[in-house]
């Protein structure tokens, strides 16, 4: 009996036993409203957010280490703010080094907390990838 689960974890090993995973950074960015009706926690509202390529939106963090992880965002009162929640209209968010006007805001759920099948692709956030071993790779 041991001998078959030893040869078992061997050929499972050799196989790679690959599975799909949904990962990356949850974030509601998108140039066009419809690019953000797919990610469940997202509107098609216009504002300004951290440019998702640096980091997680600073309102999108849930706990103090979170929010204060990127440098651009601050914690108060329970809640993470940071320098672009300010800005009103496009010209303004954009002359801000740290900010991108999002057609989309919300607060999207982590990539993680979705299965490959149910994984809300984004243009900047989740995507699905292989997870070999345990190991996430592309």
């Amino acid at each position: 009996m041991m001998m078959r689960l030893t040869a078992l974890a061997v050929l499972a090993a050799a196989l790679g036993c690959n599975s799909n995973v949904c990962t990356g950074v949850a974030t509601c960015y998108g140039d066009q409203p419809s690019q953000c009706q797919s990610v469940p926690g997202c509107a098609p509202t216009p504002g300004c957010m951290v440019n998702p390529v640096i980091g997680q939106d600073c309102p999108m963090a849930t706990t103090q280490n979170a929010c204060t992880v990127s440098g651009a965002c601050y914690w108060s009162n329970g809640v993470c703010s940071g320098p672009c929640g300010g800005a009103a209209d496009k010209a303004t968010c954009l002359s801000m080094p740290t900010c991108s006007w999002s057609a989309c805001m919300g607060q999207a759920k982590s990539c993680d907390s979705y299965s490959a099948d149910s994984c809300p692709r984004s243009p900047l956030g989740c995507y699905v990838t292989a997870n070999q071993n345990g190991v996430i790779g592309e």
